[in-house]
């Protein structure tokens, strides 16, 4: 989990859902995660926000994905709208 600058929470769950939480505990789901492969120690791993998040509201994420020739870790950047429920541009 990573504190945004306003108090919230981004926090990640293995299995591929990114949360944010309020200051008041509301949960919301953010779409626009990556899949992952929630296998074994694998799934959505580490969340942080751009050092300068609040002009550029980038989102990083690593996390464990799956291909041909396996799993194997990823990192990706999205941008994170100005209501909080999605990321674009992973």
């Amino acid at each position: 989990m990573t504190f945004m600058p306003d108090g919230q929470l981004l926090v990640t769950e293995r299995q591929g859902n990114l949360r944010l939480v309020t200051t008041a505990g509301a949960v919301t789901t953010i779409s626009g995660t990556p899949n992952v492969a929630s296998a074994g120690q694998g799934g959505l791993l580490d969340v942080a926000l751009d050092p300068d998040f609040t002009t550029n509201p980038a989102v990083y994420l690593s996390y464990s994905e799956s291909d041909a020739t396996g799993v194997g870790l990823a990192v990706a950047r999205g941008i994170l709208n100005a209501s909080g429920t999605a990321l674009t541009g992973l």
